[in-house]
């Protein structure tokens, strides 16, 4: 007998627009702008919504059950969000509620909305948006076109000199980490000569154990490389660019009010108060500088790999240049 989520692809479905990018690449800053625009709702990094992709991309899942499970969680996940039953309400968080909407919109809702009569009504009445965010599923951008047809899409991008710096601070690539995964994510188990190793996704077979001889940097470049290639290879046979947009994190932080305002009007919402606050408050940040002692055992053959990428993003040059020359920026 087979068996369906059928009902997923019955429900009334809102436009969505999807945040895509590695890890520490600045999603969270702009879906917290797009989600304090009028009638949007930003939803940061739901867990199973970003691993179907993977398990459909990866053959554990068949890519019809896979986006059948997609549309009814998504649905799921937005009569929740509408009647605020799984919000963040931890003020200091940057996913928090508070950072997005008014007091006033998060009482009225509390108070005024209980059903997914509820829900449904207020979708006919205000048309509104949802803006999701993913991390690890950057390599699989088709298959949110097939779930969410008509989705938009921002790649969110950031130097990978700076992406492998905080990657390795944060010890997620740690063997500590690969022996005893912590973090919910999807991994391969691979047999070393003196430990299991339970390896992400993406580190090609064959090459498991150059990776881990690698130093934590330069298996946080590794990650970081891996992803933009795999999303290129996913992406540029993608011939409608009203579908898809690279978004650089230097942009935003160098010009704000240019970037986002480009950005709101390529996905079509209306900013609000709470927007210009969150614009007020954007800070130019320095370059990370990338220290001595990261480099070491990072492969030149590798930083090679990450300057053609660089180039295809039109990221600035001149910071893995110089590492290329035995320089820091």
């Amino acid at each position: 007998m087979s068996l369906s989520f059928y009902s997923g692809g019955n429900q009334p479905r809102v436009p969505t627009v999807v945040l895509i990018g590695a890890a520490r690449s600045g999603k969270t800053i702009i879906g917290n702008l797009l989600g304090s625009c009028q009638h949007v709702e930003h939803i940061d990094q739901p867990w199973l919504l970003e691993m179907l992709p993977i398990m459909a991309g990866e053959g554990i899942l068949s890519e019809t059950l896979a986006i059948q499970m997609f549309q009814t969680y998504e649905y799921e996940l937005w009569n929740d969000r509408i009647l605020m039953r799984h919000v963040n309400f931890r003020p200091a968080d940057l996913s928090s509620i508070w950072r997005q909407k008014t007091p006033q919109e998060i009482f009225t809702r509390l108070i005024g909305l209980y059903s997914r009569d509820d829900v449904r009504r207020y979708v006919r009445e205000r048309c509104p948006t949802l803006v999701l965010t993913f991390t690890d599923a950057l390599p699989f951008c088709d298959f949110f076109w097939k779930a969410l047809p008509g989705c938009k899409l921002l790649h969110i991008v950031r130097e990978g000199l700076e992406v492998a710096l905080e990657v390795e601070q944060k010890r997620w690539l740690s063997d500590e980490e690969l022996r005893h995964p912590l973090h919910p994510n999807l991994y391969r188990t691979y047999a070393n000569v003196s430990a299991i190793y339970h390896l992400p996704y993406w580190v090609e077979r064959g090459l498991e154990k150059r990776f881990l001889v690698a130093s934590e940097y330069a298996r946080a470049l590794w990650y970081w490389r891996r992803l933009m290639e795999m999303a290129d290879t996913a992406t540029k046979n993608r011939p409608d660019t009203q579908e898809l947009r690279i978004v650089k994190l230097s942009d935003v932080l160098d010009r704000p009010r240019e970037t986002i305002s480009s950005l709101i009007e390529f996905v079509g919402l209306t900013q609000t108060e709470v927007t210009e606050g969150l614009l007020a408050r954007i800070k130019h940040r320095e370059k990370k500088v990338v220290p001595e002692r990261v480099l070491d055992n990072v492969a030149r053959e590798e930083l090679i790999a990450m300057r053609k990428i660089y180039q295809e993003l039109d990221l600035p040059n001149q910071n893995i240049d110089m590492v290329l020359c035995g320089k820091v920026s």
